[in-house]
């Protein structure tokens, strides 16, 4: 959305930080004393591996926690060149400070943010029905035709949104 606006039709940031210190002081304290087994057994809670896709491995859990410490780095002047309509979501009780996620709501223009009740990092998994309702609820604002009725000109819109809850892949072929 920053480096390539033109490939960006709308953008939902869910729990996202703009620098290491986005999360709070307690969570930075977390990622630096856990152990490997802590750590991966918090950071793969609410995700679903699939049977067919490989377990990751240690290496990638140490890639992991070095990327929440170091990165990313984004600045004001990144947001402000985010043109997509932009849906900023967080948790109540997230690890993402409440400051933050408001920082990225204003920072992009035209934003629009939603706090989920009741809801940590995990949104995606914790209210999974209200944060599709949200996430809907800031398209036929802007595309129409997510409620059913096509724009009548523009240009042209990038496919739908796969539904969050279908595969990420066909299933295999049989044999």
């Amino acid at each position: 959305a920053i480096n390539h606006p033109e490939r960006v039709g709308r953008l939902v940031a869910i729990s996202g930080s703009l620098r290491p210190n986005g999360i709070g002081d307690e969570a930075v304290a977390w990622l630096e004393s856990a152990s490997d087994d802590e750590f991966r057994e918090i950071t793969t809670r609410g995700m679903t591996w699939r049977p067919d896709w490989p377990t990751p491995s240690p290496a990638f859990y140490g890639r992991m926690r070095r990327l929440f410490a170091t990165e990313p780095d984004i600045s004001a002047a990144d947001l402000q060149r985010i043109a997509a309509p932009t849906l900023v979501m967080g948790g109540d009780h997230d690890m993402v400070t409440l400051d933050h996620l408001i920082e990225q709501f204003q920072g992009i223009p035209g934003a629009q943010l939603s706090i989920l009740p009741d809801t940590t990092h995990y949104l995606t998994s914790e209210q999974r029905a209200l944060l599709h309702s949200q996430i809907l609820h800031l398209l036929p604002a802007r595309y129409p035709e997510a409620e059913g009725t096509a724009p009548a000109t523009g240009p042209p819109r990038p496919p739908a949104p796969r539904p969050l809850d279908a595969p990420r892949h066909p299933p295999p072929a049989a044999p």
